[in-house]
This record gives structure tokens, sequence and C-alpha cells, in this order.
């Protein structure tokens, strides 16, 4: 029991410090969360995501199928 809140207590801690760096602590002229934003805005990573976003449409349509056949052909 003490080992399991030991572990969580530093995860909780690393994670407190990755959330810090992340969004206050400046890399160049931006902090991490900035620069990661400016390169979500681009139009690169907007066809990136769009391309992703169909894959998985079209992967959740295919498993749907899959998943209905199943159940009709085990009553």
């Amino acid at each position: 029991m003490l080992g399991f809140v030991a572990r969580t207590a530093v995860r909780m801690v690393a994670l407190a410090g990755l959330l810090y760096v992340t969004f206050f602590v400046a890399l160049g002229p931006y902090t991490l969360y900035g620069h990661m934003r400016r390169i979500a805005d681009t139009a690169e990573a907007r066809e990136l995501f769009a391309a992703a976003a169909a894959e998985i449409r079209a992967a959740a349509g295919s498993l749907g199928t899959r998943i209905g056949n199943l159940r009709a052909s085990h009553p």
C-alpha cells in the first residue's frame, strides 16, 4: 500500500513538472506549448490531421461492419 502511494506521488510530481515546463518555460521565443501550437496551425499539419481523420473514420466504419457481421452470424 505504501509503495503504491509513493509511486503515485512520484508520478504526480513528474506530471506537474512536465506540465510546468510545457506551459511556463520559454524555449526560445515560445514555450513548448507555443511551438506545438504554431506547428499545428500550418497548412501541412491541417492536411495531415484531415487525412488521419479520414483514415480513422474509414477504419471505424470497417470495424462496425465486421462487428455487425459477427453479431449476425452468432445469435
